[in-house]
C-alpha cells in the first residue's frame, strides 16, 4: 500500500469515504421504505443481496386459513379419540360383566351338578348303610361335605342326607365301641379314619388312646428282651434299650398316620405322641436303672470322688473304660431317639390348627402369648392361628439323659483323663533315676485322651462331646503344660550346673598354662557334645510308646559310668517335649475328623457350647 505523503491526498480520501457513507445511507432508507410499504426492492440495488421479506410475509398470511383449518381438524380428531376411549371403557365393563356372568353360570352348573350328585349320594349312602359298608357310606358323606353349603341346602335331599349321616355316625360309634370292647385292633384301626368326617373325634379320642395304651403300647417294654440270654449282661441291657426305642418307632410309623387322618382336629396326634413317649420314657428309665444297679455305677462314682482325698487309687482304669463304653452306647441310643422325637414334634407343631380345637396350657395363639393356663380361650381373634406344643419344655426323658451324662458319664471321663495326665510326665529327679523317665506314661496319657474324645463324640450328643473336649483342652493347656514347664526348668537348671562345673573343672585342671587349660576345656566340651549326640537316638526311641526295657542293671551301670553327669536324661526331657507337641497335633486332627464324621462339622474345642443342665 502506497504511503500518503500530502494533506491533500488525505483530504481527498476522506471525502471519498464520506461519499460512500452517504450512498449506503440512501440505500438503507430505500430498503426500509420498501419494507414498510410492502413494495419490492428496486432492481438497481447494489449494496444488498437479502431475500424478499415482503413476499415471505405475504405467503404466511396466505397460509393462515389453512392453519386454522388444521386446528379445527385436530380438535375433531381429539374428540374422536375421547369418544373411542369412552367406547373402550364401556366395552371393558361389558366384558367384565360377561366374565362375571360366565363365572356365575359355571357356579350354577356346578351347583346343579352338586344337587344332582346329592341325589345320587343319598341313594348310595342308603345302599351302603343297608349293606353295612360303613367306610363306603362315609366316603359319600365326605363328598357331600365338599359341596357348597348353600347349594346343598337348596337341594330337597339335604335333610335326608343329614339324617342318614347321623345314622351312620351312630352305627360307626357303636361299631367302634364294640371293637374296643372286643379288643379287635384291626377293626378299630379301620374305623379310626371315619371318626373325623362324622364329627366323632372328640368323643372317641380318649377312648382310643386308652385302648392303644392297653393293646399296642405294651410292645414297648423293658422286659421284652431277656438280659440273661445275652453273652454279656451289659450287651443285654443295651439290646433291651434298643428294643424299647425300636418298638416306639414301629408304633409311630404304623399308627400315627391313621390317628392324624381320624383325630387331627381333636389333637389326637398330639395326645398319641405324648402317651407313647411317656410309656417309652418309663420303660427306658427302668432299663437304665437296672443297668446302673448291675454295674454299681453310683458306688463307683462315689469311690472316684473319695479318691481325691486319698493317695492311692483302688479303682482300675480298665473297669472305668468298660463302664464308660457301655454308657456311651446307651447315651447314643437315647440321643438318637430324642432327635427322632424332636423331628416328629416339629412336624406336629408346624400344623396350623383350626379355631375349633380345644385349647390347653400347651397351646400358643398368635398375638396371645403366653396363653393363660387357668381359663382356655373360647373365641380367637380374627386371623389368629393356633399352634399346639407337643411338649411344654424339656421332658423327664431329656432330664434323665442329661443327668446320666453330667452326673455319671462326665465324672468317669474326668477321672480317667485326670489320672492319665497326672502320670504323663515324670517328676524331676537325679540322673540315677532317669530310667523311670520313659515315654510310656506320655503315650498312655494321650491314648486315654484320644479314647475319651472318640467315645464322647460317639455318644451323638453335642453337649457331652463339647464338654469332654473342653476338659481335654483344659488339662493339656494347664496340668500337662505345668508338668512340662517344671520338667523343662529342672532340665535346663541341671544343664546349667553341668556346664558351670565343666568350665570350672577344666579351667582349674590346666594349672598355670593357659594353652593347656584351653585345650582341656575344649576337650571337655567336645566329649560332652559327643556323649549327648550318642544318646540322642536312644532318647528319641524311648518316646515311641513301645514300653520295652532298655537294658539290665549291668547296662545301666555301664551307661552311668559313660554319662556320670546325666546328659541323657536332659536330652530325654527335650525329646519328651517334642513328643507332647506331636501328640497334641495328632489328637486335634483325629478329633476334628471324628466330629465331622458324626456331627457333619468339625467340633470346636476352643468355643464349645454349654453342657446340658
Amino acid at each position: 500500500m502506497a504511503i500518503i505523503v500530502s494533506k491533500k491526498e488525505i483530504q481527498a480520501e476522506l471525502n471519498k469515504l464520506i461519499a460512500e457513507e452517504s450512498a449506503f445511507d440512501n440505500d438503507l432508507k430505500q430498503y426500509f421504505t420498501a419494507l414498510a410499504g410492502g413494495k419490492a426492492l428496486p432492481s438497481s440495488t447494489k449494496s444488498f443481496d437479502s431475500a424478499d421479506l415482503g413476499n415471505n410475509i405475504k405467503k404466511i398470511e396466505e397460509f393462515s386459513p389453512c392453519f386454522e383449518a388444521m386446528i379445527q381438524d385436530s380438535k375433531k380428531l381429539a374428540n374422536q379419540v375421547a369418544d373411542c376411549r369412552s367406547l373402550s371403557d364401556r366395552l371393558s365393563i361389558i366384558v367384565r360383566r360377561l366374565d362375571v356372568m360366565q363365572i356365575r353360570a359355571q357356579q350354577v352348573l356346578a351347583c346343579t351338578e352338586d344337587v344332582i350328585n346329592l341325589k345320587e349320594c343319598k341313594s348310595k349312602i342308603t345302599a351302603a348303610m343297608e349293606a353295612g359298608n360303613l367306610p363306603l357310606a362315609v366316603s359319600f358323606i365326605r363328598q357331600v361335605h365338599d359341596v357348597d353349603l348353600q347349594a346343598a341346602k337348596a337341594s330337597d335331599d339335604y335333610g335326608s342326607i343329614q339324617q342318614a349321616e347321623r345314622e351312620v355316625a351312630v352305627m360307626v360309634q357303636n361299631d367302634f365301641n364294640k371293637a374296643i370292647e372286643e379288643s379287635n385292633i384291626n377293626r378299630v384301626m379301620s374305623l379310626c379314619p371315619l371318626l373325623q368326617t362324622l364329627g366323632l373325634e372328640e368323643k372317641a379320642r380318649d377312648i382310643f388312646i386308652g385302648f392303644v395304651e392297653k393293646t399296642v403300647f405294651i410292645a414297648v417294654s423293658a422286659d421284652a428282651s431277656a438280659v440273661d440270654d445275652a453273652t454279656d449282661p451289659a450287651t443285654g441291657y443295651a439290646q433291651a434299650l434298643s428294643n424299647v426305642f425300636n418298638s416306639t418307632y414301629m408304633i409311630l410309623q404304623r399308627y400315627l398316620p391313621i390317628v392324624i387322618q381320624g383325630m387331627e382336629n381333636s389333637m389326637g396326634d398330639v395326645h398319641f405322641i405324648r402317651r407313647l413317649h411317656a410309656k417309652c420314657e418309663k420303660e427306658s428309665g427302668l432299663v437304665l436303672k437296672r443297668y446302673m444297679k448291675f454295674r454299681k455305677i453310683k458306688d463307683t462314682i462315689a469311690s472316684m470322688k473319695a479318691e481325691k482325698t486319698t493317695a492311692k487309687s483302688l479303682i482300675l482304669p480298665s473297669d472305668i473304660h468298660m463302664i464308660l463304653d457301655e454308657l456311651a452306647l446307651l447315651i447314643q441310643y437315647c440321643c438318637m431317639y430324642s432327635k427322632y422325637i424332636k423331628q416328629l414334634t416339629d412336624g406336629a407343631e408346624k400344623k396350623k390348627r383350626s379355631d375349633t380345637v380345644v385349647l390347653t396350657e400347651n397351646s400358643v395363639v398368635d398375638g396371645l402369648i403366653p396363653l393363660p393356663e387357668s381359663q382356655p380361650i373360647v373365641s380367637l381373634p380374627v386371623g389368629a392361628s393356633v399352634v399346639v406344643l407337643v411338649f411344654n419344655g424339656p421332658t423327664d426323658f431329656d432330664k434323665m439323659v442329661d443327668e446320666l451324662i453330667n452326673r455319671y458319664y462326665m465324672e468317669g471321663e474326668h477321672w480317667l483323663m485326670r489320672s492319665g495326665v497326672r502320670s504323663a510326665l515324670p517328676a524331676p529327679s537325679s540322673h540315677t533315676e532317669r530310667e523311670d523317665s520313659k515315654g510310656s506314661g506320655l503315650d498312655e496319657c494321650f491314648f486315654i485322651l484320644q479314647r475319651c474324645s472318640q467315645r464322647a463324640i460317639a455318644t451323638n450328643n453335642i453337649h457331652a462331646a463339647c464338654a469332654v473336649l473342653h476338659l481335654i483342652s483344659d488339662m493339656i493347656s494347664s496340668d500337662l503344660s505345668k508338668q512340662a514347664s517344671v520338667l523343662l526348668l529342672s532340665a535346663t537348671a541341671k544343664a546349667g550346673v553341668i556346664i558351670q562345673e565343666q568350665m570350672s573343672k577344666f579351667t582349674k585342671g590346666g594349672g598355670g598354662d593357659g594353652s593347656s587349660s584351653s585345650a582341656s576345656l575344649a576337650k571337655g566340651f567336645q566329649s560332652a557334645i559327643t556323649l549327648a549326640s550318642s544318646y540322642t537316638g536312644q532318647g528319641g526311641q524311648g518316646g515311641k510308646g513301645d514300653g520295652a526295657e532298655r537294658g539290665d542293671e549291668e547296662e545301666v551301670r555301664e551307661r552311668d559310668q559313660d554319662d556320670p553327669y546325666g546328659i541323657t536324661g536332659i536330652l530325654e526331657v527335650f525329646n519328651t517335649m517334642e513328643m507332647c507337641v506331636r501328640y497334641t497335633e495328632r489328637l486335634s486332627r483325629d478329633i476334628s475328623q471324628a466330629g465331622e464324621a458324626v456331627f457333619g462339622t468339625p467340633v470346636d474345642t476352643d468355643n464349645p457350647p454349654l453342657p446340658p443342665r
